[in-house]
């Protein structure tokens, strides 16, 4: 019985591993998708009334904040994933 259940936690643990990945990896993808969606360049329309023409660099300077804060993010859990495995 123990070596079933070790077999079954040692399943559980790697699902959960593959999950957390996938997890990651969308994550740190949307936070790109957001970088790059913020820094297209848009030309102003004249006649634009000017709450949207705000409202939209709003939205794209929230966009580059999260894209940003993301990429911070990742890079700095990599490299406390690398000092952990260093030990």
């Amino acid at each position: 019985m123990a070596k079933k259940s070790s077999s079954l936690a040692k399943t559980i643990g790697q699902s959960l591993a593959l999950l957390q990945d996938g997890v990651d990896y969308a994550v740190e993808s949307g936070c790109k998708a957001l970088k790059k969606a913020s820094e297209k360049k848009s030309e102003p329309k004249k006649d634009e009334n000017k709450y949207l023409s705000s409202a939209k660099k709003f939205g794209k300077n929230a966009l580059n904040f999260l894209g940003v804060m993301g990429d911070e993010y990742y890079k700095k859990y990599e490299k406390i994933k690398a000092n952990k495995t260093k030990r």
